[in-house]
């Protein structure tokens, strides 16, 4: 499949902080009205391996009500694997092994299984969520590629990024929480340093 590679304005809130400029960035496929949008700052077409990974999650059309995701536990969040241009894949870090390795095992929402705010510097226990837009959304600070993988040269590499998501459903009395998969997206990488 593959991804659109655009360029505009955007205004994105990512961990509360918030930036503005012009950016391109790729999309993913959507799912359940959802996607990711992976950002490359500085007008570039790819992502530099020391850059952070900046993303969002958005809607892809408006719902009558403003859909609320949160955000499964580090192990659960985002599966990911970095090729070099030989199509090895690359061995993760220590930092990197923690991302995705129970993603094919979530079931369901549980408190066990959820993201906390502030769950690593002693912050409040309230699960990890943000109302998504289709201009705007919020999510976890990422790593670099660089500290999520073990990149010993120079080159060009392919990151493909799985993400999933509670996404809450509402009905007339209740609600409930179903596991929204976003489609796999592809970002060029350039490691440009030693």
């Amino acid at each position: 499949m593959n991804n659109l590679v655009y360029t505009c304005v955007v205004i994105v809130s990512i961990a509360q902080s918030s930036f503005s400029q012009t950016n391109q960035f790729i999309d993913s496929a959507t799912a359940d009205n959802l996607f990711v949008r992976i950002y490359f700052q500085g007008g570039k077409s790819n992502l530099d391996a020391e850059s952070k990974i900046i993303f969002g999650i958005l809607e892809k059309t408006n719902e009558t009500v403003a859909p609320i995701i949160y955000f499964p536990k580090t192990a659960y969040f985002c599966e990911m694997q970095l090729i070099e241009s030989n199509g090895a894949a690359l061995s993760k870090s220590y930092i990197g092994e923690k991302y995705g390795k129970q993603f094919s095992e979530l079931r369901n929402y549980s408190w066990d299984t959820v993201n906390k705010r502030g769950q690593n510097t002693g912050g409040s226990d309230k699960p990890d969520m943000a109302i998504v837009h289709t201009n705007r959304t919020s999510g976890p600070d990422f790593p670099s590629v660089q500290e999520l993988f073990k990149i010993e040269k120079i080159g060009e590499y392919k990151l493909s990024l799985q993400f999933q998501v509670f996404k809450m459903i509402r009905s007339e009395k209740n609600y409930y929480f179903k596991i929204v998969q976003i489609p796999k997206v592809e970002i060029p990488i350039c490691k440009t340093t030693e």
